[in-house]
């Protein structure tokens, strides 16, 4: 790659970090979607330590105790401490002309990372544009189930981080009366509890069978 490729590829990635989640996963196209959510609920991927001698064949997505768990081993998150969320290149044309058209000049072979829970949301919901944010109901980024998925308002979407600090989806006493200080609706959630870094490497794909909206629906 010449030094003018590497220039404008450089200069699109910082493009691309510019733009919202919402709005790269606004861009995908159904044929999009459709590829990659199959591929995450069907596929593994190789580990990322090249050094070891037996590298797993990670899933992207796998069912554990009933909930449907997004690997942060087999995609890149935004933080390195498990605060951040999955987020997975996409190498297509709509995505490609999107970033382009912020400033101009060539994309090359560099591809955007798209929020891996965007583009379930909008797989979920027959394909529909995100309008606000995406929120996590239990607060959990890793889960993925439809049920925790939510468009709302940014500030709505981050003030469910107080509920879970602070506990206010636990019901409470005040007098004679019992309560639930969460404002929030649907009502933010306790999240489960999550599988062992051993149960994350060894997990199978969850499979063809949660592809079926029925069976999507009814997964948490």
């Amino acid at each position: 790659m010449s030094k003018t490729e590497k220039s404008n590829t450089n200069k699109n990635k910082d493009k691309a970090k510019k733009l919202a989640g919402n709005v790269l996963a606004n861009a995908l196209s159904k044929e999009s979607i459709d590829k990659a959510v199959t591929k995450w609920f069907t596929e593994t991927k190789k580990s990322r330590i090249k050094k070891s001698v037996n590298r797993k064949e990670l899933a992207f997505i796998f069912v554990h105790n009933d909930i449907l768990w997004l690997n942060n081993y087999a995609f890149s998150t935004t933080k390195a401490d498990d605060k951040g969320y999955c987020t997975y290149p996409f190498k297509v044309l709509e995505l490609k002309a999107l970033v382009q058209s912020r400033k101009g000049g060539k994309v090359g072979d560099w591809a955007p990372r798209v929020p891996v829970h965007c583009v379930l949301w909008r797989y979920y919901n027959n394909y529909a544009q995100i309008t606000e944010q995406i929120s996590h109901v239990c607060g959990d980024l890793l889960v993925a189930g439809f049920r925790n998925l939510i468009d709302e308002d940014g500030v709505l979407n981050r003030s469910r981080s107080a509920c879970h600090k602070y506990e206010w989806m636990n019901q409470v006493s005040v007098g004679d009366c019992k309560c639930i200080r969460c404002p929030h609706e649907p009502i933010c959630i306790e999240p489960p509890e999550r599988p062992s870094m051993d149960e994350f490497l060894d997990a199978k794909p969850a499979g063809q069978q949660y592809l079926r909206p029925v069976n999507i629906n009814n997964t948490k």
